[in-house]
């Protein structure tokens, strides 16, 4: 939904976006719930013209969900392409990469959940350009089979590495390790670790631990570098003499 709001030159703003999805994390909401939900009641806390934007987009997106329903995918992204001028857009999506994307779409007919998955697991090294000067990222399954000179993996927590979705669904810990050790031997030079103390999550702030990969790393082939951020203490004010 982010991406979309974003692509589509919506005209909504980051408050109104951040304030959107920490709605939606803290209803549980799927993106269909939410688009029903926005378009019939308020959102609590959001501002008039907050709510007319996205109603408005969320609008658009309804009248593009019934006029493509019975189009083969190839047909969606071309009829996508004609209502939206790409190369207008902050971030212009290339000929090459969308006609790409038009000739994998082909071989999906009107299977576009099959099409979005193969892209996503696709885009990243077919996209990966090893020239640009650019920072690259990709999730731990698509960085397989690169090689960089310099590697940061973050959210090194506890629940994300190794991935636990709910407490009564165990993740599997030998798959997750073979992953995490196909990321971090990604890096040619540096690999760099890093965890969050505290993260933001569903709208509420929860306390986070590292991962327990990391611990496990024998002492000597880490180094540990911890950041502190203090705030910058105000100077005290002097009364003002009348006279």
């Amino acid at each position: 939904m982010e991406r979309a709001i974003n692509f589509s030159n919506s005209g909504v703003g980051k408050t109104t976006l951040e304030h959107l999805k920490n709605w939606v994390y803290k209803n549980r909401f799927s993106v269909h719930e939410a688009i029903v939900r926005a378009r019939q009641f308020p959102i609590q806390g959001l501002r008039r013209d907050g709510q007319l934007k996205l109603n408005k987009f969320f609008s658009r997106i309804s009248v593009l969900v019934q006029d493509m329903q019975n189009m083969a995918v190839d047909q969606k992204l071309n009829h996508i392409a004609e209502q939206y001028d790409r190369s207008t857009k902050p971030n212009p999506i290339p000929e090459e990469i969308f006609n790409r994307m038009l000739s994998i779409s082909k071989n999906f007919g009107g299977d576009t959940f099959g099409f979005l998955s193969t892209l996503s697991l696709q885009t990243d090294t077919d996209i990966y350009d090893s020239y640009a000067e650019k920072v690259s990222l990709m999730t731990l399954h698509a960085s397989k089979g690169l090689e960089f000179p310099v590697v940061f993996i973050t959210g090194c927590e506890d629940k994300l590495i190794p991935f636990q979705k709910t407490d009564d669904r165990p993740a599997n810990i030998h798959e997750e390790r073979r992953l995490f050790y196909v990321a971090m031997t990604r890096a040619q030079e540096n690999l760099y670790l890093t965890y969050a103390k505290k993260r933001m999550i569903y709208g509420r702030q929860v306390v986070r631990t590292m991962s327990p990969f990391v611990e496990q790393i024998e002492k000597h082939l880490r180094q540990k570098e911890a950041t502190f951020f203090s705030k910058k203490k105000k100077e005290p004010q002097q009364q003002l003499k009348l006279f």
